[in-house]
């Protein structure tokens, strides 16, 4: 098991042992990434410390019609410049 991946916040943890993980497939070192898996399995949802977040969304009115009149002043034309 990769050393520098057996201490500190767990998150972390589990990322230090995935790059491990992937170094060892590359290099074709075959019984260090067999270790890293089964160490990696070894971690669950509650050793991370994380939480459920549920949420939900409503659908939004839709928008009302903008009279024509409001649209001209909201979106003026081309700059003129007076002589």
């Amino acid at each position: 098991m990769a050393r520098g991946a057996a201490c500190g916040d767990p998150i972390l943890r589990v990322h230090r042992l995935e790059r491990a993980l992937e170094l060892a497939h590359a290099h074709g070192i075959r019984d260090e990434a067999a270790e890293l898996r089964a160490e990696l399995a070894r971690i669950g949802p509650e050793d991370l410390g994380l939480t459920a977040i549920r949420a939900s969304l409503s659908s939004l009115p839709r928008r009302s019609r903008v009279p024509r009149q409001l649209h001209r002043r909201a979106a003026p034309g081309p700059l003129r410049l007076r002589p």
